[in-house]
């Protein structure tokens, strides 16, 4: 195989607590995880082995949400995959229940985590997320936990989804945000306001030409 090996995802679960109308039902799963499709642990390490044995250098564990995964299974198995000389080994969580775990999983050998956040406004938040205004703490909580991973020594990166319509106004919070605690951040995409195209669920990739001189501002 020629050039980048690709990184290996893995879902571990297919729960989040969220509901982002611009993500999939069913998350990044092909099948819903505990299923009778599903891999055991031990299966899942021995496939994550052979991979690396292949050439496999970056693993990335994602969801639904690692945060809602059994914490004392989800350490043991940053630990084992840490020390199959992984040269970067990672997780994406969008919840600030990820905190009370950060230490172990640090101490287990992860070297990044990844928080999608998709803006500084508490109150947009979480509409963008799908929950109730009763939950909007929850934006605190979640931002007060990035700190907290930055300061244990994780490499911290974030990942925003925008609306086409708001872009201009998420942006800059953002930007600032992260340049302020030297936190990597990486526009997923920006994609047409939900509900606006006519079809529900189709054709949600905004085109980027419009924003592209703004962006670069």
């Amino acid at each position: 195989m020629r050039g980048k090996f690709p990184q290996l995802r893995i879902v571990l679960n297919t729960t989040c607590g969220k509901r982002c109308p611009y993500c999939r039902p069913s998350g990044e799963a092909s099948c819903l995880v505990g299923s009778e499709d599903a891999l055991g642990h031990e299966d899942l390490c021995a496939c994550v082995r052979e991979l690396v044995a292949g050439g496999i250098r970056e693993v990335r564990l994602t969801g639904g949400d690692p945060a809602f995964y059994p914490h004392p299974k989800l350490v043991r198995f940053v630990d084992e995959l840490s020390k199959m000389g992984l040269d970067r080994l990672s997780l994406v969580t969008r919840s600030h229940k990820i905190g009370t775990v950060l230490p172990s999983l640090f101490k287990a050998g992860m070297s990044n985590v990844t928080f999608s956040l998709d803006s500084m406004d508490a109150k947009r938040w979480t509409a963008g997320c799908g929950i109730g205004e009763d939950r909007m703490w929850e934006h605190e909580a979640l931002v007060k936990t990035i700190l907290y991973a930055k300061a244990i020594g994780f490499d911290v990166s974030l990942n925003s989804v925008l609306l086409s319509s708001t872009c201009e106004i998420e942006l800059p919070p953002l930007v600032e945000f992260a340049s302020r605690w030297k936190l990597k951040l990486k526009v997923e995409e920006i994609i047409r306001d939900i509900g606006t195209n006519g079809r529900e669920g189709s054709f949600l990739h905004a085109n980027l030409s419009s924003h592209k001189e703004k962006m670069r501002r």
